[in-house]
């Protein structure tokens, strides 16, 4: 019953950005994933970011890799999942710069997993 923890955002939101019990609901008439985020304030049940379609919410993601120190890991994942095998050349520049958020959802992913943070 738990299939929708396999949509992208959700391993995400769960796996690198530590949000835990993670449930559906039709909240607001429409389905959002809701769960628990950990703050200075103790744990607060919030709307999972849709981190594979929103790049505000990427962006956040990308800056709270970087104080990780996962900021290398993650270029390099990025660079593969768009296949940009020479960031100097502009056209695989391009590619990084303009890589969608499913992609870059992806790439953090891959360097949060391979970097240590995973299982």
């Amino acid at each position: 019953m738990e299939h929708y923890k396999e949509l992208l955002h959700i391993r995400f939101a769960e796996r690198v950005m530590g949000w835990t019990d993670i449930e559906p609901s039709r909240e607001e008439g429409a389905l959002k994933f809701y769960g628990f985020v950990h703050t200075g304030k103790g744990p607060q049940r919030r709307e999972i970011p849709h981190y594979s379609h929103d790049l505000d919410a990427m962006w956040a993601a990308e800056q709270y890799l970087h104080r990780l120190g996962l900021a290398r890991a993650y270029l390099k994942a990025l660079a593969e999942v768009v296949r940009a095998a020479d960031p100097s050349d502009d056209e695989d520049l391009f590619k990084l710069v303009n890589a969608s958020p499913a992609q870059r959802c992806e790439a953090a992913l891959n360097a949060y997993e391979a970097g240590g943070g995973g299982d």
